[in-house]
């Protein structure tokens, strides 16, 4: 008697198990090309927003750069760019009429945008928290996009603080505001101040806040901790049609954010004519970055200019 009980149930099992390998190989495989598929959508979904992003970021400073080439000189403003795209590192790269966003470590994601003028100035290399504020300027018709600006302007003329021009008469006493803008937790300003013979530096006070008229145009609360700063000043080498002060401003402490009034300089007009007031090797000092840091932009300056009737 031969028993065969046992072979066709092992066979089918074996069968089964075949089956099931297949199918769930079958399955493995489908969701594997399920999840690549998926996964190259979602990675061009974020490619495009990367994109959208980047553009959008362009499209607003080429706006701020369309609004300054449209006002006058001595046009001031600030804005603030983001600290990522997308939740990525980026850098911004400007080359005199043509910046350029890139997404950092990918290759690639860059977007370039051409401006409808020359920008000097430029961008930190990377984007830190509290250094994302910049200011953009126009003066002698050039537009600076920049941090670390220091401005020269005409705040009054003998003692009325209401000025609504830089024509002033001859023997005259005006004042000048040094300005700074885009400056964070200032320490110390040091600079050359130049101007012609047609003037005569009379001397300099810290931002005096106690009058109603400087108060209310220097409502910031830079201006405010400045007026407790020490300055000095000496003589300084120009060439014989110019004359020159050293200055130097320093403040202990953290200072706030923001923008506001350095010095106020004080001048009498001597000649008719133009005298053009300007500085010169200035140098602006946070106690946040400085010289050394990675990606620091050199401090500008603005002057400015006086006309003086008879």
């Amino acid at each position: 008697m031969v028993f065969t009980s046992g072979v066709f149930p092992l066979a089918r099992i074996s069968q089964v198990s075949m089956e099931f390998m297949l199918v769930f190989g079958l399955v493995l495989l489908v969701s594997g090309i399920f999840l690549k598929v998926l996964n190259s959508k979602v990675s061009d979904f974020q490619d495009q927003e990367d994109f959208v992003l980047m553009q959008n970021l362009a499209s607003v400073l080429r706006n701020e750069v369309l609004l300054a080439t449209q006002v006058n000189n001595n046009y001031i403003r600030q804005f603030v760019i983001p600290p990522n795209l997308n939740g990525k590192n980026y850098s911004l790269a400007l080359e005199k009429d043509i910046l350029s966003i890139n997404i950092t470590g990918e290759k690639g994601k860059s977007v370039a945008v051409i401006f409808p003028a020359e920008i000097k100035g430029g961008f930190l290399e990377k984007n830190h928290p509290g250094f994302l504020n910049y200011c953009i300027t126009k003066n002698s018709n050039d537009i600076r996009i920049s941090r670390n600006l220091v401005s020269l302007e005409l705040a009054s003329v003998n003692g009325d603080y209401v000025v609504l021009s830089s024509s002033i008469k001859k023997k005259d006493t005006f004042t000048l505001y040094l300005r700074s803008d885009c400056v964070f937790n200032l320490q110390s300003v040091s600079f050359d101040l130049v101007y012609s013979p047609k003037v005569s530096f009379q001397g300099a006070k810290v931002p005096d806040t106690h009058l109603s008229a400087v108060a209310n145009s220097i409502n910031d609360p830079l201006s405010k901790w400045m007026g407790k700063a020490g300055y000095y000043t000496s003589s300084c080498s120009a060439s014989s049609a110019l004359r020159c002060n050293q200055m130097f401003i320093v403040k202990l402490g953290k200072g706030p954010l923001g923008s506001g009034v350095v010095l106020e300089l004080e001048f009498k007009a001597d000649q008719i004519g133009d005298s053009d007031i300007g500085v010169r090797n200035l140098e602006v000092i946070d106690n946040k970055i400085g010289p050394n840091s990675p990606g620091y932009i050199p401090p500008s300056s603005q002057g400015v200019k006086i006309n003086i009737k008879s």
